[in-house]
Parts: structure tokens; sequence; C-alpha cells
């Protein structure tokens, strides 16, 4: 199992581990930074193929929620929710799940999706 970030089953809490909120952070700046300079399927093939790097997997879905919420993303944004979609029934199953989650997540607040994936990987 990976130990290369906080959310997961070796880190119970962010309380036992002082770098989660850097982490965390980390994270969520580069799914920003993911969803400006990359393309969605880019960014869907990466969440597709990552099944063993959970944050390389939070990062893609974080960039394609973002995509998939712009207002004015037209087609781009279109596509980012085709690609989540797709993901959602054929993916592998940690490209599944955080496909699911993603989908919930399109045109609401990114908080929202931060807090719901700190309560899924304990902290």
């Amino acid at each position: 199992m990976s130990t290369s970030y906080a959310w997961n089953a070796n880190c119970a809490s962010d309380d036992n581990d002082p770098a989660h909120d850097v982490r965390a952070a980390a994270i969520r700046g580069l799914g920003t930074t993911w969803a400006r300079q990359r393309k969605a399927a880019e960014v869907a093939e990466i969440l597709e193929t990552c099944e063993t790097d959970s944050a390389r997997r939070l990062v893609a879905v974080e960039a394609l929620v973002i995509q998939a919420s712009r207002a004015d993303g037209g087609e781009d944004a279109k596509q980012a929710r085709t690609l989540l979609e797709r993901l959602v029934p054929s993916g592998p199953p940690l490209a599944r799940l955080a496909a699911q989650v993603g989908r919930a997540f399109i045109g609401a607040k990114l908080e929202d999706m931060h807090a719901f994936f700190d309560r899924l990987y304990g902290g």
C-alpha cells in the first residue's frame, strides 16, 4: 500500500500526520494547474492509469471536476463530463470510485468535495 499520501489506510487521521495539510494543499493546487494546462483526455488517462498512486488520482479527479464545472467551458467542459461518465462503469476500481465522486461534485463547491475526501480517507 502506498504511503506517499496521507489519505490512505496507514494514516487514520490527519491529527497523526503533521504534513496532511501540506499534501492536501499540494493536491488541490496541482488539480487547479492541471485543469488549466492539460486537456481533459490527458487527465482522464492519468486517472485511469494511476491505480496505485492515490495522490495522482486525487489531482486528476480534482482537475476533471474543475474542467467539467466551468460555466464557460463549452466543449471542453462537456468532454470532461463525458470522460468522467465513461470511467464510472469501465475504469479500474479506484478510478471508477474517483469518477463517481467527481461526477457527484460537478458544479458544486470544491470545498465540499475536499471535505468528502477527507472523511473518506480518514481525515
